[in-house]
């Protein structure tokens, strides 16, 4: 604990030298040698209370300004209690006076003052039942602060406003300053004119006719001159010569992020960083944390992969934000429409109606939530034009709903990508370069590549050399060599000239090595092998050349020692052999798949699917097998006809996973995912809330005896008399509680909130059946993919490039680690879905050559790990396709080598001398 120690020890020791009165206070804390986790927890609470003291805040505020945070809130809570426990609201009106004389030179106060007044009443407001009874001797001598003036709460309102200025206008109202205008002193008058002016936002001369009509010309001068004399702050260089240390276990309010305070909004979801500080992280955390720390909006600039998502996500983790909606992440594209952001009108259960469904750029800003939109320089105008009166003013303007000011907690932060140090900036994100505080990325060195790998995974210390120096010949994150060794320039400069819209990135350096720290301890191959074969799959496999794909694995083999000879077997002949066990599916050595157990809807599916085993299929197999195994996302991209699609629908079928297909274009949409309200038959709402009555009821009462009861709502059911129904089911839901009432055993407790719920299910139905016109009513219908999250199945997006970018941006969520989720903002859910372990996202598309087919969003295209299917142009494969697919009719080897021949013939044609009736070549696949 030394360094957080040290620096409150003797910013402590220097206050006490001080002043006397903090000296006889704290003299007993520094007497102590070391202190311990209890001692310091003694002294903060010791210090909260202090601060409360109006003789000695602005002391100990202007001596440890960067514990302020952390004092005011324990005074904070403090207060709260007070209140909440009927003693008073002395401790609020004692923390307001104490923010009064801090706001003067703390702008840590300012944004906690405006935060504190969001929900807290202002100083001069007063308790309602002051009067009505006198305070028990008893309770006086518990409360030993002295109650605090009108005098003393007005000068603390003028003070307040002076320095917080017009955010803290808007909270406070004039109605509660009119009876100060009828006091008998003339100070509380002139200062509650002074209130009443700010508020109502007077001008000068109508601020001081104001006063006049009050007050006397002679009070308000001299006032005038008491209240103009401001005392400069004599502030001691804290910050620069002590540190606060980082993981302070005693601090409750604040947490230190490389010497920075930032307050916590939820302890109970507050958790350890993502990330392994090293020298440069240490650096960009810091500056980040700097501007979070000062609430400006923020642009992350660097290079792909250098950590511009993971350092908001690791501020969110230590400051209680990393839960969904406290933190939303957006990823923006040139199709993206600001209603996503901004919100629309939705439909609801009740045909007719329609609600206002604010998006998450507004819920962000009126709740006070954490906002970070990745790549900024694809946002269109329309978005752009939204976030200017946001940087400039913190206000959102909103149409038809007026002008929303943000929140004190709301943070904007932006991610912009940068290729080989320079920017790729789109004309319209231009506009806002001058409106955000900028940080620019540090990249991890080589040695801090090497580190890192060494700390995450401790038992490829040995190899790490190796890892890193293969991750640097291809990566595209522009990473320093400070280390002696020579770099391999050749193949760096080779691979930038790389034709994937793919970029190596630190992403998958990190894949690759928890790929080979999942198999170190495996004995069944050697490590150097399996390492280079995860190598291949990591930064080959994405390739579309096959020569540079092959020259990529040349350099990587002959780093990694492999021989020339095996790089060769790897690349051009090897072949996984396929397994079928009774409860496994074994592709190659590398990929094991549990199979799940038969059940009826699986054998109903149970058609078999023709399949051949050419060498690139049982390739891709292999790699889509071990992808599975380490939970991640796949792309396939290739060419119509190469076998991307059939190749997951194999293995699915193999493993008995329900695989859900869905095929992407232009139109779709992000319903066709998530899901929406619908037009749906009444009856289809209510047999799932019946069930949910019916398995209630059997666990309050006995079926056998009710049964008659049970085939009475049966009845109602089916022949749709709602209203019956529903006066049924209210009739057993009060006898249900009655019984249930007296029992004070958990089981009772939780059917008693069972029943609760059912009757707000059953008392929306009511309104429903009333509002519906005809026999359809509305609900929300989860779309294909909240359902495969849920239950845990594969989902397949076909032709994913083909789809908007609002479409895509509800993926991002899924794709951002194993146990990424997404949020149905559209229900109006605040929660994500809890994710299925066994659920498996899989997307297809063609190369971005054809008309209408473009390139995934880079910062999407990373997190998936990609594979590209070649063509196949082997005569033995081939062969073996069409002899799969012919099977039934039994073809001669002579017919097959025909067909064969024939196809090569067609495809040599078409690149020669071939024209269709528009004069194009034609195109043919297989």
């Amino acid at each position: 604990m030394a360094d957080g120690e040290t620096g409150l020890r003797s910013a402590l020791l220097k206050l006490c030298h001080k002043d006397q009165a903090c000296h006889s206070i704290f003299k007993e804390h520094l007497e102590k040698k070391k202190w311990n986790s209890d001692d310091v927890e003694y002294l903060f609470r010791k210090l909260g209370q202090s601060l409360l003291d109006p003789h000695l805040t602005l002391q100990l505020g202007v001596h440890l300004r960067p514990w302020i945070l952390e004092l005011l809130g324990r005074a904070q809570v403090a207060a709260k209690k007070t209140l909440l426990s009927g003693n008073g609201n002395d401790l609020h009106l004692a923390l307001c006076i104490a923010l009064s004389k801090l706001v003067a030179f703390s702008g840590d106060a300012v944004r906690f003052c405006l935060k504190y007044f969001q929900n807290a009443v202002p100083p001069f407001q007063r308790e309602r039942v002051e009067h009505d009874e006198p305070t028990p001797k008893k309770r006086r001598k518990q409360n030993e602060r002295v109650a605090v003036g009108e005098k003393e709460c007005l000068q603390a309102s003028v003070d307040l406003l002076l320095h917080v200025g017009r955010d803290l206008a808007q909270l406070w109202s004039c109605k509660d300053l009119i009876p100060y205008l009828h006091h008998t002193c003339e100070e509380v008058k002139w200062l509650a004119c002074h209130c009443i002016g700010t508020i109502s936002r007077m001008s000068e001369t109508q601020r001081e006719s104001f006063i006049l009509r009050h007050v006397t010309l002679e009070t308000h001068r001299t006032l005038s001159v008491q209240n103009s004399k401001s005392v400069p702050h004599d502030l001691p260089n804290i910050r620069t010569t002590e540190l606060i240390e980082e993981d302070s276990p005693s601090l409750r309010q604040t947490v230190s992020v490389c010497g920075v305070m930032l307050p916590i909004h939820d302890r109970k979801s507050q958790k350890e960083g993502c990330l392994v500080t090293l020298p440069s992280t240490r650096r960009n955390l810091e500056a980040v944390a700097l501007a979070v720390f000062r609430g400006h909006p923020m642009l992350l600039e660097g290079v792909v992969g250098c950590g511009k998502t993971s350092i908001v996500e690791h501020l969110a983790c230590v400051t209680g934000r990393i839960r969904a909606p406290a933190l939303t992440k957006i990823q923006l594209g040139d199709q993206t429409d600001s209603k996503t952001l901004l919100g629309t009108y939705c439909c609801t259960q009740t045909p007719g109606e329609f609600i206002w469904r604010p998006g998450s750029l507004t819920q962000a800003v009126t709740n006070g939530f954490w906002i970070l939109l990745e790549d900024i320089d694809y946002a269109p105008m329309d978005v752009i034009s939204i976030l200017v009166p946001l940087l400039e003013s913190r206000t959102l303007s909103l149409p038809g709903q007026g002008n929303i000011q943000a929140h004190p907690d709301f943070q904007l932060f932006a991610s912009r990508r940068t290729v080989a140090r320079t920017k790729m900036v789109s004309g319209c994100a231009n506009l806002l370069d001058k409106l955000w505080t900028k940080v620019t990325l540090e990249t991890l060195t080589r040695s801090e590549l090497l580190q890192l790998v060494a700390i995450r995974w401790p038992k490829l210390e040995a190899v790490s050399e190796k890892l890193v120096g293969v991750y640097l010949m291809l990566s595209s994150g522009q990473h320093d060599d400070d280390t002696e060794k020579e770099n391999q320039t050749d193949v760096f400069d080779f691979t930038t000239v790389k034709t994937s819209g793919r970029l190596v990135s630190t992403r998958d350096l990190m894949k690759w090595s928890s790929r080979v720290a999942c198999h170190i301890a495996n004995t069944d191959t050697s490590v150097a092998n399996r390492a280079f074969q995860e190598a291949l799959d990591c930064f080959c496999a994405a390739v579309p050349d096959q020569l540079l794909s092959y020259k990529f694995a040349l350099h990587i083999g002959s780093f990694m020692n492999r021989t020339k000879a095996e790089i060769e077997y790897y690349c051009v002949q090897y072949k996984p052999e396929v397994t079928h066990l009774s409860n496994s599916f074994v592709i190659g050595q590398r990929a094991k798949l549990h199979r799940k157990p038969v059940n009826a809807q699986y054998l109903k599916q149970s058609v078999d699917i023709p399949f051949s085993f050419t060498r690139p299929a049982a390739c891709l197999l292999e790699r889509i097998g071990v992808a599975v195994m380490n939970q991640e996302p796949v792309l396939i991209v290739g060419e119509t006809g190469t076998g991307k699609t059939s190749t997951v629908q194999y293995l699915a079928h193999q493993t008995r996973n329900r695989l859900r297909v869905i095929n992407m274009n232009q139109q779709s949409d992000s319903t066709d995912l998530l899901g929406g309200f619908k037009p749906v038959e009444m009856k289809t709402i209510v047999a799932p809330v019946r069930q949910e009555f019916e398995d209630l009821f059997a666990a309050t009462f006995t079926t056998n005896d009710n049964s008659k009861f049970l085939q009475h709502i049966m009845t109602c059911f089916l022949s749709q008399r709602w209203s019956d129904l529903f006066t049924l089911m209210d009739h057993s839901q009060i006898k249900a509680t009655e019984r249930l009432e007296g029992k004070n055993d958990a089981e009772s407790k939780a059917l008693i909130c069972k029943w609760k719920k059912q009757r707000s299910k059953i008392a929306s139905m009511k309104e429903q059946v009333q509002n519906a016109q005809s026999a359809l009513a509305f609900a929300f219908i989860e779309g294909t993919l909240i359902k495969a999250v849920q239950e845990g199945e594969w989902v397949l997006l076909d032709e994913i490039n083909l789809a908007s970018a609002e479409t895509l941006e509800c993926l991002s969520g899924l794709l951002e680690c194993r146990t990424g989720s997404l949020t149905l903002l559209e229900r109006g859910d605040n929660k994500p879905i809890s994710r299925h372990p066994d659920f498996r996202l899989f997307a297809c598309m063609n190369p971005a050559t054809d008309v209408g087919k473009k390139e995934l969003p880079a910062g999407l295209r990373n997190r998936f790990t990609e594979f590209f299917m070649e063509e196949l142009n082997s005569k033995q494969d081939l062969m073996i396709i069409i002899n799969d697919y012919l099977l039934k009719l039994g073809p001669t080897s002579q017919q097959i080598k025909g067909i064969k021949d024939f196809y090569k013939k067609v495809k040599k044609e078409a690149e020669l001398s071939l024209m269709d009736g528009t004069g194009h070549k034609p195109h043919y696949s297989l």
